[in-house]
């Protein structure tokens, strides 16, 4: 573009004693009018920069200009009505008097598929807003290339007042779905836009059963945001809204459950007072509304739950796995005593993977409040375990010995039988430290000290089960029968002392190399090439007894081609320790546009002192559970042939 038209544009200079501005225009106009490098003409930058009078003057000359696009496909009108030049918008539809040019003018879109309307509203210009539906209230105004619709854009932003123009003046307002086919009611709901909400509401209510992309209807986005009055109006309205799945066929959940995942009382408290038998409402996993907040960590709400007798059916119900809430209570380590000690909580129900909320506790990595919970768990309790296994507390140990005696005078052969994961009686015996009942069984058959416990593909012996538990005394039992017992491998063809190692047993390590005898165990390699040293190494644990004894060789490779220095030169330095955490199928993305709606994962950083005291007590408690929980015994009973088709097993499967 010519430099002097180009700034007399810019300026608002029709003409002056050094320029006329209809002798530039009809100059050019023989030769194509001149554009920037963007594609505008003299009428764009004109309409830029708001100078109306300016516009009209270019108009009077080259009328055609009106329907101009720049590279971006925009007219005048456009730049005017995204800039919020009332006045020029204003000239450039006066210049026009056959209507239905002019309404070919208002709907031009340009490469984003956005009308002028659309670059009002979405400016937020309010008089550029009026000029414009007036000039068109017929025009449905169909979304963008984005899906935005006028309306929708001033829901999602809160014009309000645009937002009423267009509903009260356009004839034909499009409730066309908008991205991620939400609706202009899901837009308002989301940002919490009330006004637009309350003016969407009276204008279109069949809006909020509408689901988006994800499945979510403006009722669930409410709930989620704790927007009580919304929800009370639309709950009003249609009560069964509240039963309405949000999400996919295969994962979704419900209002209620939306709330238990936010911790909001208050809205629960709302549901329940419209629909009082909506909390039974399960999700896509079977899980009701405690499972959920428990899941979440939201111990308000699970209180909330639990101090409502109408909720008690909740406590013990499974989801698709199996869990109760008070299986997904010790697995996310958190500690709500009201729930632990509910009547109806079953410290004996088995998940699909049969196991029970204590064997979950136990699997998880220590924390204050898991140590809290495992506690609770096994104080007094008794644990279940398939086909008649049972655990007893302290108080009832006793009776379990006298059990033992009995069955064991009856049959001694009982325990070299295997149970489904191969673990026979003596297995069992050695991980729960009773060393009677193992003097006993191998004074009877020391052979059976060389049986493995596991699978063809994984398995163990007498003595690395001991060694895994740290129990130095059963070590001492073991050895005392079966002296060369300590040179048995595992599956890994590990030694007493890798496992040790690896359960960072470390007064059991001592013991071990305390002796002569014990020596050929330090410097040999498992089925990875990696020796105790390489273990102890991998394990971040320091026991100078091992790093200095003459047989550890610090120059020794494994089968990755790695010296225990090596290995202790690539491990991450960490201060604290993460709880485990949970993943939530995204249910669908909340927000503005990309804000997902998802189930709550907490992070516990715990510090080095709260780790280290953490580990303490963690070893503590166990010991302790270990003590008090963990004795099983199958009970005997008769088959149609008056014969016991089932015997004893002591303990339980770790």
């Amino acid at each position: 573009m010519d430099p002097t038209l180009y700034k007399a544009a810019m300026g608002g200079n029709i003409g002056d004693a050094n320029f006329l501005l209809a002798d530039h225009l009809k100059r050019h106009e023989e030769n194509g009018y001149q554009v920037t490098p963007k594609g505008n003409t003299v009428l764009h930058v004109a309409a830029l920069y708001g100078h109306s009078h300016f516009a009209a003057e270019v108009l009077k000359v080259t009328p055609a200009m009106l329907r101009c696009q720049n590279k971006k496909n925009e007219t005048a009108l456009h730049i005017a009505a995204n800039e919020g030049n009332t006045e020029v918008v204003r000239v450039l539809l006066a210049r026009i008097e056959d209507h239905n040019i002019k309404k070919k003018l208002t709907r031009m879109t340009d490469a984003s598929g956005d009308t002028a309307l659309h670059k009002a509203v979405r400016s937020q210009h309010l008089d550029v807003v009026k000029l414009l539906v007036k000039e068109d209230s017929e025009f449905e105004f169909p979304p963008n290339h984005a899906q935005e619709t006028p309306l929708y854009l001033a829901a999602e932003s809160g014009f309000h007042d645009a937002l009423i123009i267009i509903l009260e003046s356009c004839k034909k307002p499009t409730n066309a779905a908008g991205p991620s086919n939400r609706t202009p009611l899901h837009a308002a709901v989301i940002q919490e836009h009330k006004d637009c909400i309350r003016s969407l509401w009276r204008w279109n209510k069949p809006l909020c059963e509408e689901p988006d992309l994800w499945g979510w209807n403006s009722l669930h986005y409410a709930v989620k945001l704790g927007m009580e009055d919304v929800v009370s109006d639309m709950l009003a309205w249609k009560k069964s809204l509240v039963y309405l799945p949000a999400g996919s066929e295969n994962d979704w959940t419900t209002a209620i459950l939306i709330a238990a995942s936010e911790g909001d009382v208050n809205m629960i408290k709302k549901l329940l007072n419209h629909c009082p038998d909506c909390h039974d409402m399960l999700n896509s996993n079977s899980q009701n509304a405690l499972h959920v907040s428990v899941l979440n960590n939201q111990d308000e709400v699970v209180r909330f739950l639990l101090d409502s007798d109408k909720c008690d059916s909740l406590v013990d119900e499974p989801d698709s796995d199996g869990n109760t809430p008070l299986h997904l209570l010790a697995a996310s380590g958190n500690h709500v005593p009201e729930l632990i000690n509910h009547p109806r909580a079953k410290k004996m129900s088995f998940n699909k993977e049969n196991q029970t909320p204590l064997d979950i506790a136990l699997s998880c990595k220590a924390t204050t409040k898991k140590i809290r919970e495992e506690h609770m768990l096994s104080k007094g309790k008794r644990s279940n375990v398939r086909q008649s296994h049972g655990a007893m507390g302290a108080n009832e140990r006793h009776y379990c010995f006298d059990c033992i005696r009995s069955l064991w005078r009856w049959n001694k052969p009982l325990c070299e039988e295997p149970d489904l994961w191969c673990w026979n009686s003596l297995h069992y015996a050695v991980k729960l430290g009773m060393e009677d009942v193992v003097s006993d069984i191998l004074a009877w058959k020391k052979s059976l000290v060389y049986l493995p416990a596991g699978s063809e593909n994984d398995w163990t012996t007498a003595i690395h089960i001991a060694a895994s538990e740290g129990d130095v005394n059963m070590i001492k039992k073991l050895l005392n029968h079966c002296p060369d017992c300590r040179d048995i491998l595992n599956s890994n063809n590990q030694n007493a002392l890798h496992v040790a190692v690896f359960f960072n047993q470390n007064e059991l390590i001592c013991f071990l190399l305390d002796y002569d005898e014990y020596d050929s165990l330090v410097d040999e390699p498992d089925s990875d090439g990696n020796t105790p040293l390489h273990l102890l190494a991998a394990s971040g644990n320091h026991v100078p007894e091992l790093i200095n004894h003459p047989r550890a060789k610090k120059m020794s490779f494994n089968k990755q081609n790695q010296t225990p220095l090596d290995i202790a030169l690539s491990r991450i330095v960490t201060t604290e320790k993460e709880k485990l955490v949970r993943d939530l199928c995204s249910i669908g993305r909340f927000g503005k546009r990309d804000l997902e709606v998802k189930r709550k994962c907490e992070y516990m950083p715990l510090t080095k002192d709260d780790r280290d005291k953490a580990e303490k007590a963690y070893q503590t408690a166990v010991e302790g559970i270990m003590k008090v929980a963990q004795i099983h015994i199958v009970v005997a009973h008769f088959n149609n042939d008056s014969h016991f088709r089932r015997w004893y097993h002591i303990a339980r499967r770790f």
